[in-house]
């Protein structure tokens, strides 16, 4: 029973440990394909940068990934992938309206001025009494300028 005992005790740090270095593995190869995107980013060559963002976009949802991305996408005008990383980004996280704020910009871009007001409005509809809420989506359409709308959501 002792000799069992023992043998799981090592099979469990063992595997502790390989799961340690694992991690640290994962960690130092996103934060280099993180450095290498920024650059990419930084020298205009944002296809290349996309390409790196998606990655690390699809294996780690943060938020910054995902401005980089949606940056990429728009410097090279490919506004139908701006429109589906935006749309899935607003289905990741259903109660973040400024994401409603990124895709009417992109409407925006694409000249659908219409579908663009009316996805502000719908954001705007969608408010709850939650001043954190408001303070973001008005924060979302100061920095894109559309000062008439975040009065409309204060």
């Amino acid at each position: 029973m002792r000799k069992i005992i023992k043998t799981l005790a090592v099979l469990c740090f063992l595997l502790a440990f390989a799961f340690s270095a694992f991690s640290q593995q994962n960690s130092n190869a996103v934060k280099h394909d993180n450095h290498i995107a920024l650059q990419f980013y930084r020298n205009g060559e944002f296809d290349k940068a996309a390409e790196v963002y998606k990655k690390l976009y699809y294996t780690n949802r943060t938020n910054s990934y995902y401005r980089y991305l949606l940056n990429c996408y728009n410097n090279l005008k490919e506004y139908d992938k701006s429109e589906d990383l935006v749309k899935q980004q607003i289905k990741f996280n259903k109660y973040e309206l400024s994401y409603l704020v990124d895709l009417g910009q992109v409407y925006t871009q694409v000249g659908n001025e219409s579908k663009a007001n009316s996805t502000y409005q719908s954001a705007i509809k969608k408010l709850k009494a939650d001043q954190h809420q408001v303070i973001r989506l008005a924060n979302s359409f100061l920095g894109n300028r559309l000062y008439t709308y975040a009065e409309e959501t204060y």
